[in-house]
Parts: C-alpha cells; sequence; structure tokens
C-alpha cells in the first residue's frame, strides 16, 4: 500500500477510479504484477449483512486492455464467511462486456472503450456475510481502486427521446389548402402545430456546414427538419442527415432557446473546401406549421501563405533572434 495508503483502506474509501487506464489513474489504485503471486484483498464489513452484489474496479494496468474488446484475462474470485476462517466462493468476475449489458445512461470515455471499469457480480440470491475476500490472479501490471460488497443493484427503465422520430414524411398539402385548415380537418391541438422561428448559422470549417433552427410549437415533438444540399450552380439536392432535436434542459442556461421554443441543430460533412453551397432546410409537422428555408453558406479554405509572403524556418531555441531581425526596421 505504501505511502499512499498508510492505513491500507484505499481499496475500500469509497473513490472508484476514472474509466480510463493510464494518466493519473494508478494513484487511486492498488498494483500488482505476474511476480506478486495471487493478492488477496479481504474485507471486514464489521458485521454480519446482507449481499446481493459484489464490484472490483480495474482502473488501470498495463497493457490497457479492454474489456468491450474480450481482452482482460486477468481473473478475480470473489469469497465470503462469516467467521473470517470458512469461506465460501461465489465465482469468478466476467470481465468480458457487451454493450447491450452497458446502460444506455453510462458515459464511456471519448474513445468507447472500457480500459478501466467498474464490473459487477450479481448473485442468484442474497447472502449474509462478514467478511469479503477478493482473489486477484494477475496477467499484467494490474491496478484495482475499489472493491464493494452490495446489498442490493436496482435496474429501473426510463423513458428515452428519439432525436430521429421515424414518423412518415407527410406529403405535401392540396393546393389551396393551409396548415391550420388542414390541422383542423384532422382534429389536431393548435399547440401540436410546429411554428418556425429563426434559423443561425455556425462558423464553417474546411469540409463541414452547420446550422441551428429554433422551433415553437410543436407540443407532441413529432415534427422533424429534413436536411438537403447542392453546390452554387447544381440542380442537384443531395440528402443529409436529419437535423437533431435538442433537450433544452442540457444546454446551459446562457444560451438555452427561450421558453417554448425547441433547438434542432447539425451539420453536413463531406464537403469540398473554399465552396459555396445552399443548405436547404425542410421542417414537417403532421400538425401543421411546414416550412422550408435555404441557407447559402460557404466552406472555409485552409490558411495559405500570401503571394510574396517570406516564410522563416525557426526553432524553439532561436524563435525569438529571427522574429527581432524579421522585424528590424519595420517599425
Amino acid at each position: 500500500m505504501g505511502r499512499l495508503d498508510p492505513d491500507g483502506k484505499k481499496l475500500t474509501d469509497g473513490i472508484v477510479g476514472p474509466p480510463y487506464a493510464g494518466g493519473t489513474a494508478p494513484q487511486t489504485a492498488c498494483i500488482w504484477d505476474t511476480k506478486s503471486g495471487e493478492p488477496e484483498i479481504t474485507v471486514d464489513l464489521g458485521r454480519s449483512e446482507t449481499i446481493a452484489a459484489f464490484r472490483v474496479d480495474l482502473t488501470a494496468g498495463w497493457p490497457w486492455w479492454d474489456a468491450l474488446r474480450g481482452q482482460i484475462k486477468d481473473e478475480v474470485e470473489v469469497l465470503s464467511s462469516q467467521d473470517g476462517r470458512q469461506y465460501v466462493s461465489h465465482g469468478q468476475f466476467d470481465f468480458n462486456l457487451w454493450r447491450k449489458d452497458i446502460p444506455i445512461n453510462h458515459m464511456l470515455p471519448d474513445d468507447e472503450t472500457a480500459q478501466g471499469f467498474n464490473f459487477t457480480k450479481l448473485l442468484a440470491a442474497p447472502i449474509s456475510a462478514r467478511y469479503v475476500r477478493f482473489k486477484v490472479k494477475p496477467q499484467r501490471i494490474l491496478g484495482i481502486s475499489e472493491v464493494q460488497a452490495l446489498d442490493s443493484v436496482a435496474e429501473r427503465p426510463f423513458d428515452l427521446r428519439l432525436a430521429l422520430p421515424d414518423e412518415a414524411v407527410i406529403a405535401p398539402q392540396a393546393s389551396g389548402t393551409d396548415d391550420a385548415t388542414a390541422a383542423s380537418r384532422r382534429g389536431t391541438l393548435p399547440e401540436n402545430a410546429a411554428v418556425p422561428g429563426e434559423v443561425l448559422e455556425e462558423l464553417p470549417t474546411l469540409r463541414c456546414l452547420g446550422v441551428r433552427w429554433l422551433v415553437g410549437g410543436d407540443a407532441n415533438r413529432n415534427a422533424r427538419v429534413a436536411v438537403h444540399y447542392r453546390r452554387q450552380g447544381s440542380q442537384e439536392w443531395k440528402p443529409a442527415l436529419d437535423l437533431f432535436r435538442v433537450d433544452s434542459a442540457g444546454i446551459r442556461e446562457a444560451v438555452r432557446p427561450p421558453a417554448g421554443q425547441t433547438l434542432y441543430a447539425g451539420s453536413v460533412f463531406g464537403l469540398e473546401e473554399a465552396t459555396a453551397y445552399q443548405i436547404k432546410l425542410s421542417l414537417v409537422d403532421p400538425d401543421g406549421g411546414s416550412s422550408e428555408r435555404t441557407v447559402p453558406m460557404t466552406t472555409w479554405a485552409e490558411p495559405r501563405l500570401a503571394e510574396g509572403g517570406e516564410r522563416i524556418e525557426v526553432t524553439p531555441d532561436d524563435l525569438a533572434v529571427r522574429w527581432r531581425r524579421s522585424n528590424r526596421g519595420k517599425h
């Protein structure tokens, strides 16, 4: 345990290590390697407790094995005891993760790997025990930051709104029939009809153009915004991804849409640099309020040295000197 863990409580301090390997992750863990034999971590709960699940957090190690690719070869067996002498084995942890088993609201790192993860072992039925032992068999340099015994693990379903609903695109209305009349004939409520608002342009990049559209109404959230684009002067419209309906609760207050409006946002990818385009946005709502906007936008050009410009090659060591020489006599 050493200097950073003088009381030998690092593995039960309630601090689960970061969900990644490398960096500062080893500071949160106890480290072993293949020469350490089979270390045993024994936890005294202080009294007999009901246990329904165990957890062990593999938060550091080398190589950085990814559990989502079935790479982890380390073994951890968990046992329990009432008296600290006679132990009953509950088997080994399964370190092979499947994406379907990871809750959708669990945030993986940006690279979508599980190189550091808090693994759970559920029991078929709760047990009673005071002591819990984790027998570790490292197959690499392995770090464990936390071991846990839980009295229960609850999984509760929740509604997840989809940003891109799969409802069919409504055909154009017959000539002479406005949205309000069509909505009245369908018996829909006025607050369900979309109210198109301001369209905002994002800063362009070399190969990407982004837009935002504020839309009011649509209380039943069944509107969508289809996107098409074409190069300036071309007759062919190409499809792009629909704009994404953004939940206002997840937006910082300073830039949150006004009350009653929903932000739709998205980008067109794979464009050519320094090229003018037209972005066509089609707001479609079966309850009324359908609208169309066309936005002219131009991708950026990669900065280049001006004609006749001087290129000076420097290193960090001579930057200041070369800068003074190049500006001598220019003031």
